[in-house]
């Protein structure tokens, strides 16, 4: 282990009169993560200063002596490969020194840096280098509209942005959330990103041995952004999975952390794959194992993989001021539909998904005015040939994981309804099934109630009756509450779609009213089906009713019915448990109290 030293980067010589931000930009990209202090305080990748004033500073900072052979490596990496510098055979006698008040250790060497900087004749491949040199999540918009400037006065862009973007992501893993996310927006606002798409996973997609943890970072918050398919990514994954190497392995875990999540998502066979590589990694080196128990522990909690990314820009931040910062594509699409009443010209025939998702994410934002007059857009869309059932339920998933952030939740209270009442229009246009919800996409008693509502008003009570999926609740969860979806049916009018659920509904409201237990008994037996009546479904809701009241009036009444099916009723009050996050001892009192009301002996369950 190197010992830690204090070094400081000070001015030994005259700087040169012309700027060059883009080599103090660079040194300073690689101290910064890891520096404790600096004095005075210098923001992190800022060309707010003249190379004159920074190297007036003093800059104390604290860093491990591999850290500089690290940053010397990637710094000569760095010029090589974007053959925008030329660098000069001899060494300089250095605009940068690296001195310590240690002797410096055996591991150490003072970084070279070019005497000779000759610019590039290139003036759009200067300009690209130079905009993302500065590229900052708060400069974000600054930037994205300088870069659309030399979209429109270069007829090669795709090909030098390429090469330029996936050079930087390979130096610099800790900002592939932002390249990912600005080559994203640059995508849009291309005629056709196809052909620059197809470059950088030319550039990407190399040799193991040749991909650093930046491109392998890049290429996983790329699948984020929907630049790169699951599918490609998967089988890149396989690739690697199947070299069996420590480095093979490594970067399979810098591509997962921002992609895993999506692609057992999206990709069932996946499931397996993963189980496979903890498996396999578990016999590996340490420094592998321990990296595969970090993905295997975020995996765990639902790809939770905050802690994984880079400390200096996380995916929600990135997020977060990507909504505050970019106008949104699919707003503006949503707007030229309402004001025209069709597709803008430019998206007539084709839409690439990352604009549909967009206009999705629109609909779900806007205000109910908006939304009913722009949710015909998805019926066109459907008419053009642009959205077909597999894109809809693809980006649909997708929808669900951006809409339902603590963030977006935080703007949007509501999102929720607005997703149920999107998926309900979807199914209206035939676009998608109803069988779709709670298989394509995971059941949410707030999107099922903003289902419910816009059927209401969309009259499609009928339809969901016939739907054996609907009308059978197939939809349900393993882990779920009676009550909860009685309050929500029973509040959308909706019961009449379900009889179950008009009896517990009505159960419930005649204890409310305080009505005697004998007229409660007499309302179940003689207004409802004697299979509803009887059935599990109705068992599970009256343990639920007791062990969350506790209604001493009208105990004995509802346990007759929750007797006929014992065993059923105490294994959902095992999974109440969970679905309320109750801890062991609260479940298991609960379901000890239960089952004292028959004498039932609970001693057998494995708790």
């Amino acid at each position: 282990m190197a010992t830690i030293s204090s070094i400081e980067v000070h001015q030994e010589v005259t700087p040169p009169k012309k700027s060059t931000n883009g080599i103090l930009t660079l040194c300073l990209t690689r101290l910064m993560p890891m520096y404790q202090t600096t004095s005075p305080p210098l923001q992190l990748r800022s060309n707010s200063y003249t190379i004159e004033e920074a190297m007036s500073f003093r800059h104390n900072f604290q860093i491990n002596d591999d850290q500089i052979k690290i940053m010397q490596s990637d710094f000569d990496a760095y010029f090589r490969s974007l053959e925008f510098w030329e660098i000069s055979e001899k060494k300089n006698s250095s605009n940068f020194e690296f001195s310590t008040s240690k002797p410096p250790s055996s591991n150490m060497s003072s970084i070279n840096t070019p005497t000779i900087l000759a610019k590039s004749t290139d003036t759009v491949k200067t300009q690209i280098i130079t905009l993302l040199n500065k590229l900052t999540l708060e400069k974000f918009e600054d930037i994205f509209n300088s870069m659309a400037e030399c979209i429109q006065i270069s007829s090669d862009f795709d090909i030098k942005y390429s090469k330029i973007i996936c050079s930087i992501a390979s130096q610099q893993r800790i900002f592939a959330p932002i390249y990912s996310m600005f080559t994203a927006r640059i995508c849009e606002i291309l005629e056709d990103p196809t052909n620059m798409i197809h470059k950088i996973k030319e550039l990407c997609f190399i040799d193991t041995q040749e991909i650093t943890e930046g491109t392998a970072s890049f290429i996983g918050c790329l699948v984020q952004n929907s630049i790169f398919s699951t599918t490609i990514v998967f089988d890149f994954l396989k690739k690697l999975y199947n070299e069996r190497t420590e480095k093979s392995f490594e970067i399979l875990y810098f591509t997962a952390i921002p992609s895993g999540g999506k692609i057992e998502f999206e990709i069932p066979e996946s499931k397996k794959f993963f189980d496979d590589v903890f498996k396999t990694a578990a016999s590996m080196k340490s420094r592998i194992k321990y990296l595969m128990m970090d993905l295997e522990e975020a995996r765990n909690h639902n790809w939770d993989v905050k802690n994984l990314l880079p400390a200096t820009v996380t995916r929600e931040t990135a997020d977060q001021i990507y909504r505050q910062s970019m106008p949104n594509e699919g707003e503006r699409i949503l707007r030229e539909f309402i004001e025209e009443n069709e597709l803008p010209s430019k998206y007539s025939q084709k839409m690439p998904s990352r604009a549909i998702k967009s206009v999705f994410m629109a609909l779900l934002q806007s205000t109910r005015k908006v939304y009913d007059n722009g949710k015909n857009i998805t019926l066109q869309m459907k008419q053009n040939g642009i959205l077909s059932e597999k894109i809809a339920i693809n980006l649909f998933r997708e929808v669900i994981a951006t809409a339902t952030t603590s963030e977006v939740l935080h703007d949007y209270p509501n999102i929720k309804r607005r997703i149920g009442a999107l998926f309900c229009q979807l199914i209206a246009y035939n676009i998608m099934q109803m069988s779709h919800f709670g298989s394509a996409f995971s059941f949410d008693i707030d999107i099922f109630g903003g289902f419910l509502g816009e059927a209401r008003d969309l009259n499609m009570v009928d339809k969901i009756k016939r739907s054996p999926w609907m009308s059978q609740m197939r939809f349900r969860p393993k882990t779920f509450s009676h009550m909860q979806l009685t309050d929500v049916i029973d509040t959308e009018g909706m019961t009449e779609c379900w009889t179950l659920y008009e009896l517990t509904a009505s159960v419930i409201d005649l204890m409310n009213s305080d009505e005697d237990p004998a007229e409660l008994k007499n309302m179940i037996e003689t207004e409802f089906p004697s299979d509803v009546v009887n059935s599990v479904d109705f068992a599970e809701f009256i343990a639920e009713v007791i062990v969350i009241f506790k209604p001493k009036r009208y105990i004995h009444v509802l346990s007759t019915y929750a007797k006929k099916h014992c065993d059923a009723a105490l294994i959902h009050i095992g999974k109440l448990g969970k679905y309320y996050q109750w801890n062991y001892e609260l479940t298991r009192s609960q379901i000890e109290g239960f089952a004292s009301l028959f004498d039932y002996d609970v001693s057998i369950l494995d708790f």
